[in-house]
């Protein structure tokens, strides 16, 4: 008989220890377990209303070296920004941008690989507009007298 009780003592602790077990488990997968209030729950999403202080689109106004010219000089570069229109130039050290003014009637700005933009007028006449200081300064090339176009060299 000694033998017989020292077997359900045995099994009584087996399942002692099992529920022990059992009951440490689900205590500690229970902050695991999704909350079935916090799924209920909408969450409020708050948008600010306030303009945006930078660009999300900027492209180079010659983004092509073909010529041998682009548009990015010593101290800053020329391109379009979203959101402006005309040309633009920004300078490196501070993220200013300051608008380059109009192209005059029949011309059009043409990068020269520096902080200058050429404008070429149809007399020869060739404005050069420095986007550090905003001076324009202008040079007259001298017309060929048998084709009457200016002369390169």
């Amino acid at each position: 008989m000694a033998r017989h009780a020292f077997v359900r003592l045995t099994r009584a602790r087996r399942a002692a220890i099992a529920v022990a077990a059992s009951a440490a488990l689900a205590a500690g997968l229970s902050p695991l377990m999704p909350s079935a209030s916090a799924a209920e729950v909408p969450q409020e999403t708050v948008v600010p209303a306030t303009l945006r202080d930078y660009y999300t689109a900027a492209a180079f106004r010659s983004s092509s070296t073909h010529s041998g010219h682009d548009s990015a000089g010593l101290q800053g570069v020329f391109h379009t920004l979203e959101g402006r229109s005309g040309l633009v130039w920004t300078r490196y050290a501070d993220g200013e941008s300051v608008s380059v003014p109009a192209a005059p009637a029949g011309t059009a700005p043409t990068p020269t690989g520096s902080d200058v933009l050429a404008y070429k007028y149809t007399d020869g006449r060739v404005d050069f507009w420095d986007a550090t200081d905003g001076t324009t300064r202008s040079l007259r090339i001298p017309r060929d007298s048998a084709t009457s176009r200016p002369t390169t060299t």
